[in-house]
């Protein structure tokens, strides 16, 4: 049975007075349903995983233990665009020290690239291209058209937000120009050595040429448990297990508002008409514009194909799902976005008073001479049969994925699928219908109050 949830219990769920960090594993909540997690959505969410995506490996965290993984978490990925939020954390320390200086323009640096900069983009500053702000309007992405992209020099640096890698590639070149650090050196030092890294591999990092730009693409090699690790610092504001990784600052800074979700939705068609509006910060995507204290104030990196983590700051969450690129299989956007919004939904401390469990039913008793009239395949259409068969335990449905469901006898034909738990107090029955000589020859499963299925007896 499912313990109440107080409000008491609650507030300390949220605000963490039982903080969890991994060691070399991460910890498995066995008893996920007890802390709030509603189970027919964990199904729910995993039949959508499993039959609609393309995801590889993704786990849920939360209070730094695993309430859902899915696939291989151990195998590393390209996680594509998540690298700018990666990067974008290492930036802290030497921006703190006065190594990077944020206002410094690209003609300060004297930045040039392929086909050279105009006058007015040298005005960008690095705070700029860490904003996805610096007006740098050159085309490096290979699969972007350029007619979605405004005329070079059309607007002042600052003054209009653009999803383009230019930006992203560009700091990563000021990165290791102003620190005189490898990327992947500090990935290592600031990240995979400090908090545990489990599958964490040096040799395996390498930079891709852009044909296109002076900057190449920093792309970065990393498995689903330590995307969870690098989500997990983050939810704690740069703090792993008492020690400060990187400054509270430097997280607030980048997670403040940089672009509003409307500029967003203005500039590219990405998140129009999904369940989250989404801002920008320094290279962490902001969820804005909801009522659902589930998504306020969560934040995320967005990799192509289908990779990200999301951090839900009020139900101490962390989100790591990756697609690995070597199957050359994607999630399109749409997809991607319905992960992050249904990982979060599947959480509800009070899920249990929306659902009424048939475990208390009465049972009937039935002779083992009425009980093999209910037994055989039934069908239907051309779809796969399902099985009845009787055993020690009971009477039993098998689906055709192998899968076991006990059958409670309760009135005259009628059985109810045991230990199941049923919104709106309509639970799902299957009625057994005799033909005109008194032969079971159908079974009607109840979906809902507005639906049934009808499976025709074959053996």
């Amino acid at each position: 049975m499912k313990t109440i949830f107080t409000l008491l219990a609650i507030l300390l769920s949220f605000y963490g007075y039982s903080q969890t960090f991994p060691n070399k594993e991460w910890t498995v909540n066995p008893n996920t349903s007890d802390i709030g997690w509603d189970p027919i959505k964990m199904k729910h969410f995993n039949d959508f995983i499993v039959d609609s995506t393309k995801v590889t490996g993704l786990m849920i965290i939360q209070k730094g233990e695993i309430v859902y993984q899915y696939g291989n978490l151990e195998q590393l990925s390209r996680v594509a665009s998540c690298r700018k939020s990666i990067l974008s954390m290492l930036f802290g320390k030497y921006v703190e020290d006065g190594t990077i200086k944020l206002n410094e323009t690209i003609g300060d640096l004297k930045i040039d690239d392929i086909g050279g900069i105009l006058p007015i983009e040298k005005k960008a500053t690095v705070q700029d291209l860490l904003s996805a702000r610096s007006a740098v309007f050159k085309n490096t992405n290979i699969t972007v058209p350029n007619a979605n992209l405004p005329q070079r020099g059309s607007h002042e640096p600052g003054s209009y937000w653009l999803y383009n890698n230019w930006d992203f590639d560009t700091y990563g070149t000021i990165f290791e120009l102003k620190t005189k650090k490898n990327i992947y050196d500090e990935v290592e030092s600031q990240l995979a050595i400090p908090i545990n890294f489990q599958d964490w591999n040096r040799g395996a990092q390498h930079k891709v040429a852009n044909p296109s730009s002076n900057s190449p693409m920093y792309h970065m090699w990393l498995s689903t448990r330590d995307f969870a690790r690098i989500g997990y610092l983050m939810l704690n504001r740069g703090n792993w297990n008492g020690k400060q990784l990187i400054s509270k600052y430097w997280v607030d800074e980048m997670l403040k508002e940089r672009t509003n979700y409307k500029e967003v939705n203005d500039h590219v068609d990405y998140f129009k008409g999904s369940q989250l509006d989404i801002g920008y910060g320094y290279s962490w995507w902001l969820v804005q514009n909801t009522e659902d204290y589930r998504f306020k104030n969560a934040f995320f990196a967005a990799g192509s194909w289908g990779n990200g983590i999301v951090v839900y700051p009020n139900i101490d969450t962390v989100l790591a799902f990756v697609t690995c690129e070597l199957y050359e299989r994607i999630n399109s956007s749409d997809i991607r976005q319905k992960i992050r919004y249904k990982a979060a939904d599947i959480f509800n401390p009070e899920w249990d008073k929306q659902y009424v469990t048939t475990n208390n039913n009465a049972a009937i008793t039935l002779t083992e001479i009425q009980k093999k009239e209910y037994l055989g395949r039934y069908q239907l259409a051309k779809r796969p049969p399902v099985t009845i068969k009787n055993t020690v335990q009971g009477i039993f449905v098998e689906l055709p994925n192998g899968r076991n469901q006990e059958l409670i006898p309760i009135k005259g034909d009628k059985f109810i699928l045991k230990d199941q738990y049923i919104a709106g107090n309509i639970p799902k029955t299957i009625q057994f219908v005799r033909d005109e000589k008194g032969n079971v020859n159908e079974l009607v499963l109840l979906v809902d109050a507005n639906k049934e299925l009808k499976f025709k007896k074959i053996l």
